[in-house]
């Protein structure tokens, strides 16, 4: 197997921009099943860069808590965030054409930080969620009814990111992101490519750790 390059997250920080994508692979521990189990589901997360102060942030949806026990739509600074991650982290570079469209894509995605963070994880104690996260994972290729409805109550990792580019005019509004999983955000991205808006791309990953 090829190995891979890492591209350290200082070389890469000053290019960064928000709704740039953060694809990663949890697990750094070959002997815990844990890491296993969360390695082989995957998670997603997007850069937000603040444009007062310059500073690069993570806007995600996790059950894994940190020291301050937050689980949840939250936001935090990415090079401490990037520093503590224990696995794989890989950014895609998304482009939006004009100057203008991104500013107010932004804008937009402010907005969407104020009104979403501190949105619930789903509860996976329940069947219901478990289901609702499982059911995402299924990708049929036909109609089935069985479609996650389209909610905001909650929100887990994928489907915060589908939400956001929705909300900022990035993606259609065919798009229902409780159907989205990780691996449609790395393998499988042309299951996500075909909802983006005219003039938006999602670039190659690159690996940062």
């Amino acid at each position: 197997m090829k190995k891979e390059i890492i591209t350290p997250y200082g070389d890469i920080r000053n290019n960064l921009q928000t709704f740039d994508v953060v694809n990663c692979i949890y697990g750094d521990q070959w002997y815990n099943p844990v890491h296993w189990f969360l390695g082989a589901i995957g998670h997603t997360a997007m850069v937000y860069r603040c444009k007062t102060t310059g500073q690069i942030m993570i806007y995600e949806s996790t059950t894994t808590s940190k020291l301050d026990k937050r689980t949840g739509v939250q936001l935090r600074p990415m090079k401490e965030w990037v520093d503590n991650y224990p696995g794989k982290i890989y950014i895609r570079p998304t482009t939006i054409e004009g100057g203008v469209r991104r500013e107010a894509a932004e804008i937009l995605c402010t907005r969407h930080i104020k009104k979403y963070r501190g949105t619930e994880y789903p509860d996976l104690s329940t069947w219901r969620w478990i289901w609702f996260l499982a059911n995402a994972a299924i990708d049929l290729p036909f109609k089935t009814g069985l479609q996650n409805p389209d909610i905001d109550t909650v929100m887990f990792c994928t489907h915060l990111f589908g939400h956001v580019y929705r909300y900022c005019g990035l993606a259609s509004l065919n798009l229902n992101p409780a159907e989205l999983q990780p691996d449609d955000l790395r393998h499988d991205i042309h299951n996500f490519l075909i909802y983006l808006s005219a003039g938006v791309s999602i670039g190659n990953e690159i690996r940062i750790k």
